[in-house]
């Protein structure tokens, strides 16, 4: 939830376009910034340094993409994917807001161990994010 704020930021602070790509690995994310703001993030190298977030980041042992047990989170209108963002990606244009408008979509973290424990991080099309976690059957 962190470095998609961090991610917003600089988009914000740059007014260029930033994207946090959720299959930059299999275990982690990345960061890129149109750092020429031509509009159109490739995801190379010069991108990813030009983000100065974080570059790339991998799950925490023990965790990794999916909603194990539980049912879609609130909000979660494709409900079916681990990570419901169009191309598995979050692009912000220069003024922080979702590129893919309308659309509210979730990251899954589940314990490897327990399929029981997940956690969901949601983002609105605003740019707003929210945490929910999945406890005694039910999202809190």
């Amino acid at each position: 939830a962190q470095d998609l704020e961090l991610v917003r930021t600089r988009a914000l602070a740059t007014r260029s376009r930033a994207r946090i790509c959720f299959q930059d690995g299999s275990r982690g994310w990345g960061s890129f910034l149109d750092h020429n703001r031509d509009g159109v993030i490739v995801e190379n190298q010069v991108e990813r340094d030009a983000a100065l977030a974080f570059g790339h980041r991998d799950l925490p042992a023990g965790v990794k993409y999916g909603r194990g047990t539980a049912p879609p989170a609130p909000n979660d209108v494709f409900g079916g994917s681990q990570i419901s963002f169009v191309n598995h990606w979050v692009e912000f244009d220069s003024r922080g807001l979702l590129v893919e408008t309308g659309q509210t979509a979730t990251i899954y973290l589940q314990n490897e161990n327990d399929p029981t424990a997940v956690n969901a991080v949601q983002m609105s099309p605003a740019g707003n994010v929210r945490i929910w976690t999945y406890i005694n059957s039910q999202w809190k």
